[in-house]
């Protein structure tokens, strides 16, 4: 049987939502993602590698009950570290790459925006 797939069930406010996924399927404090299937990937020879997932958001599970839980957009961190406060992450920018502009390939999700349906997955 396939398992069935986690998805937003509601959008309490700015910060909170609910999933469809409760005690068996996760804890407290486990950090989920809101995402938008995106293409497949195939390297050179035309291997199909993967998908690339856009991820919406990433979020920290707050309360879980048998059948759903409920998620907040929270950081973790050191209030004291300005390069994690700026960028949600302690790595910095090294600067942009020198690559061939002509073989960029732009790819982005058709809707940034968190809704209901979205996909979720543990992280």
């Amino acid at each position: 049987m396939k398992k069935k797939e986690t998805k937003v069930i509601k959008i309490l406010d700015e910060f909170t939502v609910v999933i469809n996924a409760g005690a068996t399927d996760v804890q407290l404090n486990d950090k989920i993602i809101i995402f938008e299937p995106g293409p497949t990937i195939n390297d050179l020879d035309g291997t199909e590698l993967g998908r690339y997932d856009f991820k919406k958001a990433e979020l920290i599970v707050t309360e879980v009950y048998p059948n759903f839980a409920i998620a907040k957009h929270l950081k973790e961190g050191n209030a004291f570290s300005l390069a994690k406060n700026l960028t949600g992450t302690t790595f910095m920018s090294n600067g942009p790459l020198v690559v061939n502009k002509n073989e960029i390939t732009k790819i982005s999700p058709k809707n940034p925006s968190i809704v209901v349906g979205d996909l979720v997955k543990l992280i």
